[in-house]
């Protein structure tokens, strides 16, 4: 089906009874505080925007954030690692990562840029496979460069 569509789409809604906060889960085809879905905006980005009902303004705010987020995320991974990559090629060998991923890049961006050091087996878990393209330097961090990220091959104990 070509042109704009409506689906039906759930979110959930938690409350802690303790602190009195709420969150919510968004599916996986969402963005926060964004009306459009995760696939439209990827496709305005990537140029591929034939029917995106948004203005050019929206599709020009996307394209900045995006590379805002792009660069707090390389940044975020080099104070990670120690510096001991530059800041060029964290964001090469993320780029180069995304790439890798398809479709799927946009949604690994997002989860990358809203991940905290608070979750750091989730921020490792992630971040590994990038920074294990950057070859012999990244010894430091534990690991072969050619090793799978951890939990791929098992889960943990």
């Amino acid at each position: 089906m070509k042109g704009p569509a409506t689906a039906t789409t759930i979110s959930i809604v938690s409350h802690c009874p303790r602190c009195g906060r709420y969150s919510t889960t968004l599916g996986p085809d969402m963005v926060a505080h964004k009306q459009y879905a995760l696939d439209e905006i990827r496709m305005a980005l990537e140029g591929s925007d034939d029917y995106c009902m948004a203005s050019e303004r929206t599709r020009r705010y996307w394209r900045a954030q995006t590379r805002g987020m792009l660069d707090a995320v390389a940044r975020k991974i080099r104070l990670y690692i120690d510096r001991i990559l530059s800041l060029a090629e964290v964001e090469s060998l993320l780029v180069g990562h995304l790439e890798s991923l398809g479709d799927r890049w946009l949604r690994a961006l997002l989860d990358l840029f809203h991940v905290n050091f608070n979750n750091l087996c989730r921020f490792v878990t992630v971040v590994r496979p990038i920074i294990a393209k950057g070859g012999g330097r990244t010894q430091a961090l534990g690991g072969s460069a050619h090793a799978p990220a951890p939990g791929r091959e098992a889960k943990p104990p």
